[in-house]
């Protein structure tokens, strides 16, 4: 099939995650439901590059809690789905993976760092 939004391909994605994940996930991806496949990926790192900063800051020495430490993985596993359907979209649109890849994963490594996920030299 021949999915043009986001909301056509997650019509046709099995569920397999637990409920609560799945309610987390859903609540994210509504915002982004008529987005074309290439630009939901790309929120879809957006989504999980801010859920890893966030995870970053409350892991400094002092801020963190071990009743945290549930919701931290919960986050992790959010931000893990976010990056696998942003993955899974662009498998659809693999003209330009390499360069989507490279772009991610600078992001990520740039937001997780303090920075503001813009990687250097590149255009956000």
């Amino acid at each position: 099939m021949a999915w043009t939004t986001l909301a056509e391909w997650l019509s046709e994605r099995p569920a397999a995650l637990s409920r609560s994940l799945e309610d987390r996930l859903a609540a994210i991806l509504s915002a982004h439901e008529t987005e074309d496949l290439p630009t939901a990926a790309r929120s879809c790192v957006d989504a999980a590059t801010t859920i890893l900063h966030r995870l970053t800051i409350e892991s400094q020495p002092g801020r963190s809690t071990p009743s945290k430490a549930r919701a931290t993985a919960v986050d992790l596993l959010l931000a893990d789905a976010l990056i696998t359907i942003a993955c899974e979209l662009a498998a659809y649109d693999c003209n330009d993976i390499d360069e989507r890849a490279g772009d991610w994963a600078s992001r990520i490594a740039s937001r997780s760092a303090g920075g503001d996920g813009t990687p250097t030299g590149r255009p956000g």
